[in-house]
């Protein structure tokens, strides 16, 4: 590390891995930019919290959204988000404060950034369940009736939780494992989640083509066959929506990937400029779980009147309390 850069970067030997903090940056202009990254990561903590703490709440209110298995897993899925609003992005926000003050802890730093990792693969985990749970639903109706319990997820859930703490432990002593795990984790889940909606989308054109094929008799379809075109399009509605998460996931999360890979190859020359763009593919990574909220709950007239209604309900009762006071 020359002169310059010791002004600007303290590099500590954490464990088995090294951490870098900032404690002066170069230029007001960097100074500038943290300090607006730090102001939205204040706004995305609120809007995580209240986007999602209503959608588990409308979800576990609601008897019929509540018994429905994808809405279940959804839940789960806002649940892990409000924990990341209430915990994971505050801790970066905390983070970017202690750079700008000029009292970064590289301890501190090195085990944030590596708990960082929890909430990603748990969302990562639960995309992999939705994908399979829209399979089933889409492509094995009878099966996904009977098959398809909250228990069983449950389980799942518990089994990849204790799995990704166990992994997350190993790696505070030992990074390279951080990141080998993570491509690990990130290839099988997007292999497994590629397929799913493969065969989705596949089944869904095969049966719309013959659906729409123009029939040589009279075919008029009885109320059984009707019920089932319509489960079918309800079920595969779903399954796009579901398949959007996705796709919001793999763009958010891309930029981190790419600079992680990247970080071992930084000098500390490069590390005020290279922490800036950290700060906004972190950021970016962070607004998936904001946006999860948005496409599968926000975006659904049914569930946003459900909403409404939980949140009135919850307004009045307020209103009500305080009359009696």
């Amino acid at each position: 590390m020359n002169n310059t850069a010791h002004l600007y970067v303290k590099r500590c030997h954490v464990l088995e891995g090294t951490s870098d903090s900032i404690v002066q940056f170069p230029s007001n202009v960097y100074l500038f930019n943290q300090i607006l990254v730090c102001c939205l990561n204040v706004l995305l903590t609120a809007a995580t919290i209240w986007l999602n703490g209503t959608a588990i709440l409308t979800i576990y209110k609601c008897c019929r959204l509540k018994d429905k298995i994808c809405y279940f897993l959804i839940c789960l899925q806002s649940a892990i988000d409000f924990i990341t609003g209430g915990v994971s992005i505050p801790l970066f926000t905390f983070v970017l404060i202690s750079e700008i003050a000029g009292s970064a802890n590289c301890v501190v730093n090195y085990i944030i950034s590596t708990v960082a990792f929890v909430p990603m693969g748990l969302s990562l985990a639960l995309l992999c369940a939705l994908g399979f749970e829209r399979y089933m639903g889409v492509l094995h109706p009878v099966l996904h009736r009977t098959q398809m319990t909250k228990k069983r997820f449950l389980g799942y859930l518990c089994c990849v939780t204790l799995v990704i703490f166990t992994m997350m432990l190993f790696s505070l002593v030992f990074k390279t494992l951080y990141y080998v795990f993570a491509s690990v984790n990130i290839g099988i889940s997007v292999t497994f989640i590629t397929f799913f909606y493969t065969k989705i989308f596949q089944t869904a054109r095969q049966r719309f083509r013959l659906q729409n094929r123009p029939a040589r008799g009279v075919v008029d379809l009885n109320s059984s066959e009707k019920k089932k075109k319509q489960q079918f399009i309800k079920e595969f509605k779903l399954a796009k929506s579901c398949f959007l998460l996705v796709v919001t996931f793999l763009v958010c999360f891309t930029p981190v990937f790419i600079i992680s890979a990247l970080s071992f190859t930084i000098t500390p020359e490069m590390v005020p400029r290279f922490r800036l763009l950290q700060s906004w593919a972190i950021t970016l990574a962070l607004c998936n779980h904001s946006l999860n909220s948005v496409i599968f709950f926000w975006t659904r007239p049914t569930l946003k009147n459900e909403a409404r209604k939980v949140l009135k309900s919850m307004c009045g009762s307020k209103g009500n309390i305080k009359f009696a006071i």
